[in-house]
């Protein structure tokens, strides 16, 4: 599914074919991504949060099977620009979280075959 690292997967809710996110890792571009997947705003926060991680267990039933729309980042620990973008992609998670039907999550992808 994933070429290159970090990735990040836009789920439709109900959709098992994801829409790949192609773009600058950064607040704006990651927000104005999911804007245009949901077709409303969302203001930009600035947060510092935990996403939630899912993993082998638990992909299908938060990302696939949920009720809700889900963007994903597949990312690796020796990943430099992963972890550049971590930040940012817990600022956009925070400032969506509560708005609208989306899950925002993260997969290993060392550690999980998604």
């Amino acid at each position: 599914m994933s070429t290159g690292f970090p990735s990040i997967l836009w789920f439709d809710k109900g959709s098992l074919n994801p829409d790949p996110y192609i773009g600058r890792g950064s607040l704006k571009g990651l927000s104005k991504f999911a804007t245009k997947k949901l077709g409303i705003n969302v203001p930009l926060r600035e947060f510092s949060t935990i996403l939630v991680d899912v993993d082998d267990s638990n992909f299908d039933g938060i990302v696939l099977n949920n009720l809700e729309h889900a963007m994903v980042e597949f990312y690796t620990d020796w990943c430099g620009a992963c972890t550049s973008l971590q930040p940012v992609y817990e600022n956009v998670a925070k400032s969506f979280s509560g708005e609208v039907e989306l899950v925002i999550v993260r997969c290993d992808a060392d550690k999980n075959s998604r």
